[in-house]
């Protein structure tokens, strides 16, 4: 199971295509050319977490309908 962590940490010390579980709020949210991208913010940094949201995920459309500013999230 992972372990969630928190976004400073990742930001500072995380490997790039890590697999992470974080815990925060939606910032921002776009879709462009068929993904789907939003910044997530767990408040102990200043910088967002970009988060990319692929079509083949199950749920993909309802994501897209429910998933806007401010919205609490846990993302692996």
């Amino acid at each position: 199971m992972t372990e969630n962590r928190r976004i400073a940490e990742i930001l500072r010390n995380g490997k790039p295509e890590e697999s992470v579980k974080i815990q925060g709020w939606v910032r921002t949210k776009r879709e462009l050319k068929g993904f789907a991208f939003m910044e997530v913010n767990d408040g102990s940094y200043l910088a967002n977490l970009q988060v990319v949201l692929e079509p083949e995920l199950p749920n993909y459309e309802q994501l897209l309908k429910h998933l806007n500013v401010g919205a609490s999230v846990e993302v692996t």
